[in-house]
């Protein structure tokens, strides 16, 4: 009976998350005051274009300027990026006219632009301007005013973005000692600042870092505007992914239930917020294998989203991504890929085909062919989120590990191992120089190339990657996590390929001990060690214990959608086997019709295992007076055997070509 590789989910979502990696752009009229952009939601395209015809014949500057920004900003909001960008760009040229070039109200309009091209992805460019603003605004306002560091702020957020988590953190700091000057340690700008550094130091695993951080943005937002306020959700979201990176699920759902409860009680189109907080929340109860809840709430932030916004935002396109990796870790392809595909259609139609939320659609749809075993499909898509990233992020960006980590994947199941490699090799090297190896990306891509190396033979080189993993996992998890049972229930399975097999049990035992106490992400995972722990029991002829889990692992197999595939098949088979051995003939019989009938459909041919069947079959006929049968299958069996020598040789032949 084969042990089973444990599969990783290798793409990281994007799971709209609320966070404040912007504060507007200063206003004109008061530089330390926020945008009231969200207003213009109770505006009509019609009557800013009239104010902007008024202001046109007014004969005002800084009136046209102001209609101009009115409308882009409205436009913006709508994603008529090209649109907004002129007025943008010919309120800029009306502020350099007025005021000239090197203007405050220069760098307050760049300040403008560049947000709307980080909108877009068009992130060179938008550093480009914001680069320019702060030389402006140092040499008009000075360093220490509000309104520089907004700037240093955004400036951040496309650092952030970047990758460049260094000098990202060095802005967001910078920025949060200015605002502390300026307006106060209890102004919400501050809350902002400590939002956006601590999802820095999340990105860099630092979560005892971001924690207190972000507990401080929210006494100051309590302070400022209450318990109830729509301006904790932001806190409340950040705080809901923070905690689920680190596993404490509890946690999770209670901030984001908070989150939802404040929000639910606000009316108005101001609530875009809702459908995400449910997708979010979706995704953690899917990290918990609570999969029907999570569906519940991804189908239920689709209901407010598709009745109360545009049928093309990018927040609907989210919410179906993350639905679509939901069904794909469930075996729903069908529904999978229609949603996913949807999800594609929508970012692509939004963004352009070149934009990084339209790798991560890309990326999920090549997941789901991976999963499907459409390896060629899976490397097209993988490759080409591949080239989106690396023109968005550059060459060594962490999110560029990713696609690298799962063209891996794509190759692995092929069977190209020392291709799989060399990819997991180059995602690994990314992470190590962007971010450290002990980063959760990271720990991902070094457990997949454990295993790959593993599958090469190079036990060596497992053994040592599989260590580092494991002290990775306790140190960023703890030693309860359920991504430490999947590298735990791993390593297991590569000491039991090394015949170690007391190894092999102590670290399969542990791996279930934390799965019990904290469901794993994928059930599957949890059976699939259940099986191989009973695969040692088997060949330590204690089949008591051996059927006992054989018989939990079928029964969890039958309680989901996938009771046809190969691995019940090994469980039945496995169950099989020790209900012969213990003379349960009857129990046995309809185990072995059941694991033949999954057999005799694959293909290839799995020939080890239809032996394994046939041969538990005729025993159970021999010792029931149907001999006649049993010599059928006997038969069979040795055709299937003489079968499996032919290909090893034609495999021995091919190798040594």
């Amino acid at each position: 009976m084969r042990f089973k590789r444990f599969v990783v989910l290798t793409y990281i979502m994007a799971q709209g998350v609320i966070a404040s990696t912007h504060v507007p752009s200063p206003s004109q009229k008061d530089n330390s005051a926020p945008s009231q952009a969200f207003q213009l939601q109770d505006q009509t395209e019609e009557t800013l274009r009239k104010v902007l015809q008024t202001a046109s014949e007014s004969g005002s500057p800084d009136h046209l300027v102001a209609a101009l920004d009115d409308l882009a900003d409205f436009l913006g909001a709508q994603r008529n990026y090209a649109e907004a960008e002129q007025l943008y760009l010919r309120a800029l040229t009306v502020g350099e006219n007025t005021h000239g070039p090197e203007s405050h109200e220069a760098a307050v309009q760049l300040t403008k632009i560049a947000s709307l091209f980080q909108k877009q992805g068009r992130f060179s460019e938008a550093e480009e301007l914001l680069q320019r603003a702060l030389a402006i605004n140092q040499k008009t306002v000075g360093e220490e005013h509000s309104s520089s560091a907004t700037i240093l702020n955004n400036l951040a957020a496309i650092y952030n973005s970047r990758g460049r988590y260094g000098e990202a953190e060095t802005l967001y700091r910078r920025a949060l000692l200015i605002w502390e000057k300026a307006v106060g340690p209890e102004h919400p700008y501050v809350a902002v600042a400590l939002e956006n550094l601590a999802t820095v130091e999340k990105e860099n695993a630092k979560y005892s870092d971001a924690e207190p951080l972000l507990n401080r943005a929210l006494t100051i937002r309590e302070k400022a505007e209450g318990p109830e306020s729509s301006s904790l959700v932001k806190t409340l979201s950040n705080f809901g992914t923070l905690y689920e990176d680190q596993g404490r699920y509890a946690e999770a759902e209670r901030a984001l239930q908070r989150a939802i409860g404040i929000q639910e009680k606000i009316v108005g189109p101001e609530n875009t917020d809702l459908p995400i907080l449910f997708s979010n929340l979706a995704c953690v109860w899917e990290e918990e294998g609570k999969y029907g809840q999570a569906e519940l709430a991804f189908k239920r932030a689709l209901a407010i989203q598709e009745k109360d916004y545009d049928p093309r935002d990018p927040n609907l396109g989210n919410i179906l991504n993350n639905l679509g990796a939901l069904y794909t870790e469930q075996g729903r392809y069908a529904e999978s890929e229609s949603v996913l595909l949807r999800a594609l259609d929508i970012w692509e139609d939004d963004f352009g085909p070149d934009h990084p939320m339209v790798a991560t659609v890309l990326g999920n749809v090549g997941a789901l062919r991976r999963r499907q075993g459409k390896f060629q499909e899976a490397e097209t898509l993988f490759g080409r989120s591949l080239e989106i990233r690396q023109k968005a992020f550059g060459s060594e960006h962490p999110a560029v590990a990713i696609p690298f980590n799962n063209l891996g994947e794509a190759y692995e199941g092929e069977g190209k191992y020392k291709q799989a490699e060399e990819q997991y090799l180059r995602a690994l090297a990314i992470c190590e120089k962007t971010l450290s190896l002990e980063h959760a990306t990271a720990l991902t891509i070094l457990t997949n190339l454990a295993i790959v190396e593993q599958k090469e033979g190079k036990y060596a080189a497992s053994d040592a990657r599989f260590e580092r993993a494991l002290l990775v996992a306790e140190k960023l998890f703890g030693p309860e996590h359920p991504k430490l049972a999947f590298i735990l229930a791993n390593r297991g399975t590569e000491q039991y390929l090394q015949h170690n097999v007391a190894s092999a049990e102590s670290y399969l035992n542990r791996s279930l001990a934390i799965w019990k106490r904290s469901a794993p992400a994928n059930p599957a995972d949890y059976v699939r060690a259940v099986q191989n722990l009973g695969q040692i029991y088997l060949e330590q002829h204690n089949y008591e214990k051996a059927g006992v889990l054989f018989a939990q692992a079928v029964s969890m197999w039958d309680s989901s959608s996938g009771s046809k595939n190969l691995e019940v098949a090994d469980a039945l088979e496995g169950l099989a086997v020790a209900d012969v051995v213990r003379g349960y003939y009857a129990e046995a019989e309809p185990l072995c019709q059941r694991a033949l009938e999954i057999l005799e459909k694959s293909s290839p041919p799995d020939y080890t295992h239809l032996i394994i069947a046939l041969r538990a079959y005729a025993r159970v006929l021999r010792n029931t007076d149907r001999s006649a049968q049993a010599e059928v299958l006997e038969t069979k069996a040795m055709v299937y055997k003489a079968k499996l020598k032919s290909n090893s040789k034609n495999d021995a032949a091919l190798s040594s070509q």
